[in-house]
């Protein structure tokens, strides 16, 4: 893990507490997993950082996946969303750091 932090809900000045969330960044094993095998790692990440994000009542969590220690280049972000029956449900998206390219 190279990040965990508290995000806060803000967007536009305007102060989202809804949008709150625990946020964590990590470095992956297998930079050149298959998509199943990255799904199956950051669910693993996301379980060392669940039981805080429900004590804490966030509906929210976000886990982004690096292939290496540096941050550049293209990286995987998964936001997990917990519905009103308290089950966390994944949505994935590729991205790339640009910053530093």
């Amino acid at each position: 893990m190279t990040s965990f932090l508290l995000a806060w809900g803000v967007e536009h000045e305007e102060r989202r507490p809804g949008d709150d969330c625990f946020a964590l960044e990590y470095v992956s094993l297998d930079p050149n997993a298959d998509t199943q095998a990255r799904e199956q790692e950051a669910h693993e990440v996301f379980e060392l950082s669940r039981e805080t994000s429900e004590r804490w009542a966030l509906q929210t969590a976000t886990i982004a996946r690096f292939p290496a220690i540096q941050r550049k280049g293209p990286n995987d972000l998964y936001v997990l969303t917990r519905g009103t029956d308290g089950q966390w449900t994944p949505s994935h998206e590729s991205r790339k750091v640009f910053a530093n390219d």
